[in-house]
């Protein structure tokens, strides 16, 4: 039985890889996708237009998508997961960290929520 880790980081794998077949395998007929700027995916079906329809021009890659950190809330039976990703996507590269919030049932994805933060961080009132 693989692990929720296993299974999230099997999902980062595919992208970065361009891995459908692995995309698909990981995601629950039901599966819902909250992307961090707003667009939502709802079922296996529309996860996988959305899988094709980034990875269409040769030009968009996922170049790095590193796992920082874990987390567990066994009450609402969630997991979270801090990354940071970068791609580059219509010849425009994007780096930025994030944080997802992720749900497995039977060990397949049900729910991803994605949010995002500034890769850049600073001290605004450091040297006050």
């Amino acid at each position: 039985m693989a692990t929720p880790e296993k299974i999230f980081t099997t999902y980062v794998a595919s992208w970065l890889h361009q891995d459908e077949p692995v995309f698909l395998a990981t995601l629950a007929t039901d599966v819902v996708i909250y992307e961090c700027y707003g667009p939502c995916y709802q079922g296996k079906d529309e996860a996988q237009r959305w899988f094709e329809h980034w990875h269409r021009s040769a030009e968009n890659k996922v170049l790095a998508w590193t796992i920082s950190a874990t987390y567990f809330d066994p009450i609402q039976q969630v997991h979270f997961f801090e990354w940071r990703f970068r791609c580059r996507y219509n010849g425009v590269e994007s780096v930025f960290r994030g944080c997802s919030i992720v749900k497995i049932v039977h060990q397949q994805i049900t729910l991803i929520k994605e949010f995002e933060m500034q890769d850049q961080q600073y001290r605004p009132f450091m040297n006050e």
